[in-house]
């Protein structure tokens, strides 16, 4: 009798030993993924982030694009101040002295406090601020991603003869009867800046924006397809153009041929 009782706890036990088992495993497989299901785990992830990033990407581009606008309504307030202060003229693309172009001029002049306002977030290659490695000193104001209208409001180049001793004095806004439809200040981009325009990624901004694209410095679009133009009045918009040949027609900027050009003083 004593024996069959031990025999039966015995088994008892066993059965509950297997029974724990049994649910352990259960709750195991219950809780934890088959491979089958990771793979579709990460698959649903790479879907996803695919689906997000070029909206990611849309976002930052549209905050650097804001940025740059802000940016050149600072410009067009410092020419403003400039303009008030120096009997309507605005700024010489090359300045009577000293180095850093009209950019330059308005640090000298104390109305712009640093280089970073020269400064497109889209612009791929050397900031102004950035050091260089031949002087250990900053590239600066001559390195601006934002180049001024040269040929009609920088200078004179397009109104007086070759040789004229007045041909680099800038325009006076009393000659702009449409400042709304006359560039001031636009972005910009070099051609004779090697090694800088070796690649995409090293191109050396302009300070000096001509009214064709056949020469050094002239328009580039940085924005989607589009420019950022600063007009004389102060105002701030995008131009379409997917290329600086593009923004050169007559449709966008115009040349100084186009029958619209908005380069010319009018």
């Amino acid at each position: 009798m004593k024996n069959r009782v031990e025999e039966n706890f015995i088994k008892g036990l066993i059965n509950g030993v297997n029974e724990m088992r049994v649910k352990r495993r259960k709750l195991l497989i219950s809780n934890s993924f088959t491979l089958i299901e990771l793979l579709i785990t990460v698959a649903i992830i790479a879907i996803l982030a695919a689906m997000l990033l070029p909206a990611l990407n849309q976002a930052r581009e549209k905050a650097r694009d804001i940025s740059c606008v802000n940016k050149l309504k600072q410009l067009g307030l410092y020419s403003a101040l400039y303009q008030e202060d120096f009997n309507g003229y605005f700024t010489r693309t090359f300045p009577f002295s000293g180095s850093g172009g009209w950019g330059g001029t308005l640090m000298t002049c104390g109305y712009s406090k640093s280089l970073h306002d020269f400064e497109c977030p889209s612009h791929k290659g050397p900031k102004p601020s950035d050091i260089d490695p031949a002087t250990d000193a900053q590239y600066g104001a001559l390195w601006s991603h934002y180049g001024i209208n040269n040929m009609h409001i920088g200078s004179s180049i397009r109104y007086l003869p070759s040789g004229d001793p007045n041909i680099n004095d800038p325009a006076k806004n009393s000659q702009i009867r449409q400042p709304s439809q006359v560039i001031l200040i636009t972005e910009g981009r070099r051609t004779d800046s090697a090694p800088y325009n070796a690649s995409n990624s090293l191109i050396r901004g302009s300070y000096s924006i001509a009214d064709s694209n056949a020469v050094a410095g002239f328009a580039y679009p940085k924005h989607r397809s589009s420019i950022n133009v600063l007009w004389c009045d102060g105002h701030v918009d995008a131009v379409k153009g997917r290329t600086s040949a593009e923004l050169y027609l007559n449709y966008a900027l115009g040349s100084y041929t186009g029958f619209d050009s908005k380069w010319r003083r009018r």
